[in-house]
């Protein structure tokens, strides 16, 4: 087997697991280009994802998602923060699987709930008012939310648990498991 030359790095994990920051750092260490599908489709539909889900429904997002995965399939050179629930598709798993590397930045529910509990862009974790839910009911949901997930995220070519990693040390981190895989020093 030949060694797999690499055009994307597709990085997955739940909201506010540090993609879109981590990608960006670790896009500038490679000299790629960086793509956030959500801002992307914020981009192209000229609203934002909130408002697409809210007023258009889930179903409407997941398309718009699946079509700014396909199209990121297209460059070459380019790291990609995937939303938390795109590889529930097994469709888009598929496609990012055959088109890159796909790395899964792990935390644990309580960890998740740390960096949620304060968003209020996040209406998963809002009551019907607009308050953050109670903690003990977040946290249900996040692990219900996980297991749904998960299936996806575990498919990836590299796992790296964040729960106790700086930002400094997780970049380092993906930087050597990415070099193992790429088999060049990046």
């Amino acid at each position: 087997m030949g060694i797999k030359l690499i055009q994307r790095i597709y990085l997955t994990g739940f909201m506010t697991s540090g993609k879109t920051t981590l990608g960006k750092i670790l896009a500038n260490i490679v000299g790629w280009d960086f793509v956030d599908i959500d801002s992307e489709i914020e981009k192209t539909q000229m609203e934002s994802v909130t408002y697409i889900i809210e007023k258009r429904g889930i179903a409407e997002f997941r398309k718009l998602e699946k079509d700014e995965i396909l199209r990121a399939t297209q460059k070459e050179k380019v790291v990609v923060s995937l939303g938390g629930g795109a590889l529930i598709d097994g469709d888009n798993l598929e496609v990012v699987k055959n088109s890159g590397i796909l790395i899964y930045l792990k935390l644990s529910p309580a960890v998740l709930y740390e960096r949620l509990k304060n968003k209020i862009n996040r209406p998963l974790f809002q009551n019907g008012e607009g308050h953050p839910l109670p903690k003990n009911e977040a946290i249900n949901k996040i692990k219900t939310l996980l297991s749904e997930r998960e299936p996806g995220y575990l498919a990836a070519d590299i796992i790296i648990n964040f729960d106790k990693l700086s930002i400094n040390s997780g970049v380092e981190e993906l930087r050597k498991r990415i070099s193992k895989i790429m088999r060049t020093e990046i």
